[in-house]
């Protein structure tokens, strides 16, 4: 009986290759994982998961809005997918980003009905910095803006 031995090469993966692979994944796992996040504080700050909805603070992929009557605070370089500023009563909601930390919004930032009553909707950059894809407002009231 004789045996027979096979011999197989298996090429290395360069390094850039492996990295590119992962990132891949990664950035396809992203949308998989994304969370509506909901404000659920008076006021406080971004990077205290307690103060979401569901608990945890926001990741690139995930969707953060601020319900009206509701502040927050920027303490770290935070990121998310979209903000909407979700004022459909009569009380303001601001965001404001403190010295110079900074908020990326790679999708939208929305104001929801920016134009009727005593709805201020404010975000504060001061020294801090804003990056977004586009800043859009949706009047959701029949009413004419003031």
């Amino acid at each position: 009986m004789s045996n027979i031995v096979v011999n197989f090469k298996i090429k290395k993966w360069s390094t850039s290759a492996k990295l590119l692979v992962l990132f891949a994944f990664l950035i396809a796992n992203i949308q998989v994982f994304a969370v509506a996040k909901t404000w659920n504080v008076t006021t406080g700050n971004w990077n205290t998961p307690g103060n979401w909805s569901p608990s945890g603070v926001p990741l690139v992929g995930d969707d953060v809005t601020l319900p009206s009557g509701r502040s927050i605070t920027v303490d770290v370089a935070a990121v998310c997918n979209s903000f909407t500023f979700g004022n459909t009563s009569d009380a303001a909601c601001t965001i404001t980003i403190s010295g110079t930390n900074s908020l990326t919004v790679t999708g939208a930032i929305t104001y929801v009905n920016p134009f009727g009553g005593n709805n201020d909707q404010t975000l504060a950059v001061a020294a801090g910095t804003l990056t977004c894809a586009t800043i859009a407002y949706a009047n959701t009231d029949a009413g004419t803006e003031d």
